[in-house]
């Protein structure tokens, strides 16, 4: 060997809160990493509910909307 070093796989593993979910671009940004594989992006149920909800009370989305981007991200 001179002096090379096998490449070190990092990998992280996220969960994102309603807040990452609410905003559209923090969303595209952690989403975008999940699907490179730089990271492994969690959440559950309560935070997709919380966050829908909040984005169709702002009416940033309508009831259709938060159910594609649920689907979408499961």
């Amino acid at each position: 060997m001179s002096g090379e070093t096998e490449p070190r796989i990092l990998f992280s593993v996220v969960l994102s809160d309603a807040n990452v979910i609410y905003s559209r671009v923090l969303r595209d940004y952690v989403l975008y990493a999940m699907t490179h594989q730089l990271i492994r992006v969690l959440w559950s149920e309560a935070i997709l509910d919380e966050a829908t909800e909040h984005l169709i009370d702002n009416g940033v989305l309508d009831e259709a909307g938060a159910r594609r981007l649920v689907t979408a991200m499961n």
